[in-house]
C-alpha cells in the first residue's frame, strides 16, 4: 500500500470515527425507553440515570464523565424535536453538525433539585414548542401555564401552589407548565420577561396578582363560561325549560354540608359537561316542594333526553367530579360524543 493510500484512509478514519464510535449506541436504549417515548417520559428517564450516573456520585469512577456525556448527548438529542425527527430517519449520520451536542451538564444537585419540577405531576402538562404550537396555540380550549426558569426560587415556591390547582381544575382548565431555561425561544416568542410568569391562553392574558391558590383559582375560573340552571318550584311547574338534552341535577340542603356539591363544584361540572348535559341545582331549603315531587334518594340524579324531570332517573352517589363524569359519560346513549377532552 502506498503512502497516498495510507493518507487517504487515515483521513476517512477522522471523518468516520466520531459516527463510527456512537453508532453502536442507540439512544432510545441508553435512557431505557421505548422510541414512542413522549417528552415527559425522555425527561424523567433522564433523570433516574443522572441521579445514579452523575460524575458528582461517582468520584472515584475515571470513566463516569464519559459514560455522562453520552448519556447527556441521547438526553439533549430526544429532546429536541428536530434532532429526533434526524436521529430516528438517518441515526447519528444526520447529527454531525451536532456532535457537540450534549458535552455540558448540570451538577447532581440541579438534577436532583431543580430538573423536571412537575413531570411527577400527571395533572400538569410540561410543554414543549411542538406541544404548544400543537395543543396550545390556536385552540380555544382554556390553558393556563406556568411559564418558569428552573434556577428562579420563586417558581420553586409556586410549585406547591400550581400542584394543587392542578387537581382542583383537573378536568375544567388545561394546566401547563413550560421550562423557559429548555424552551428559551418559544419563551421568547411568547414575550416572557420575567419568571413566573402566569398566563391564561387563548386570551393570552398574563396573570398579575398575589399567588395564592384561591385566587388564582377563582381568576383562572372567571375565563370558563357554563350555564347552571337554579331550578325552582315556578320552574317545576310550569316546566319551562330545554328538554332536549340530559339533565344532572344537584340536590344540597342546609343541613346536607359536606354531603353534597357547593355551588363552585355545580360550576365546574358544568364547565366539564359543556354541550353535552343540562347541569341544573336545587336548593330543598328553599324549594322544598321540588325536592318533595323528585324524591333524590341521592345528592345527584341523572336524566336522559326527555326524563327530565318526571321520568326515570340515575342516582349518581359519589361527590368526586371526575367519577361523576365518567359515570354521566357512560350512560351518554351517542358514544361519538365522548372525548378525550372530556375524559380528562
Amino acid at each position: 500500500m502506498n503512502t497516498t493510500h495510507v493518507i487517504y484512509l487515515f483521513i476517512i478514519c477522522l471523518i468516520y470515527l466520531p459516527t463510527l464510535i456512537y453508532s453502536g449506541e442507540d439512544f432510545y436504549q441508553l435512557l431505557g425507553i421505548e422510541k414512542s417515548a413522549t417528552q415527559r417520559d425522555i425527561r424523567r428517564a433522564f433523570k433516574r440515570l443522572a441521579l445514579e450516573k452523575h460524575p458528582d456520585k461517582r468520584t472515584g469512577d475515571p470513566n463516569a464523565h464519559t459514560e455522562f456525556v453520552r448519556i447527556n448527548r441521547a438526553y439533549e438529542i430526544l429532546r429536541d424535536d428536530e434532532l429526533r425527527k434526524k436521529y430516528d430517519t438517518y441515526g447519528e449520520e444526520g447529527l454531525k453538525d451536532d456532535f457537540n451536542r450534549g458535552n455540558q451538564y448540570q451538577s447532581w444537585n440541579f438534577y436532583q433539585h431543580s430538573f423536571g419540577i412537575y413531570d411527577e405531576d400527571p395533572e400538569i402538562i410540561t410543554l414543549s414548542r411542538t406541544d404548544f404550537l400543537q395543543s396550545v396555540d390556536g385552540s380555544q380550549d382554556v390553558w393556563f401555564i406556568n411559564f418558569y426558569s428552573a434556577q428562579c426560587s420563586h417558581c420553586h415556591d409556586l410549585a406547591p401552589v400550581w400542584r394543587e390547582i392542578s387537581k382542583i381544575l383537573e378536568g375544567v382548565i388545561r394546566i401547563g407548565a413550560v421550562n423557559c431555561q429548555d424552551e428559551w425561544m418559544m419563551c421568547n416568542e411568547q414575550g416572557i420577561q420575567g419568571y413566573p410568569a402566569l398566563r391564561i391562553y387563548p386570551k393570552r392574558d398574563t396573570y398579575q396578582g398575589p399567588r395564592d391558590k384561591e385566587i388564582l383559582i377563582r381568576y383562572a375560573m372567571s375565563f370558563v363560561k357554563a350555564n347552571v340552571v337554579k331550578f325552582d318550584d315556578r320552574m317545576f311547574r310550569t316546566e319551562k325549560f330545554d328538554n332536549k338534552k340530559p339533565w344532572l341535577v344537584s340536590f344540597c340542603r342546609e343541613v346536607d354540608e359536606g354531603n353534597c356539591l357547593d355551588d363552585d363544584q355545580v360550576y365546574k361540572l358544568a364547565v366539564m359537561l359543556n354541550n353535552l348535559v343540562q347541569v341544573s341545582s336545587v336548593n330543598c331549603h328553599a324549594d322544598p316542594d321540588v325536592c318533595q315531587q323528585l324524591k333524590p334518594q341521592s345528592p345527584i340524579l341523572f336524566y336522559k333526553v326527555d326524563k327530565f324531570p318526571r321520568g326515570d332517573s340515575y342516582s349518581i352517589t359519589t361527590l368526586n367530579l371526575k367519577e361523576i363524569v365518567t359515570q354521566i359519560l357512560s350512560l351518554l346513549p351517542d358514544l361519538s360524543l365522548v372525548t378525550e377532552d372530556h375524559l380528562q
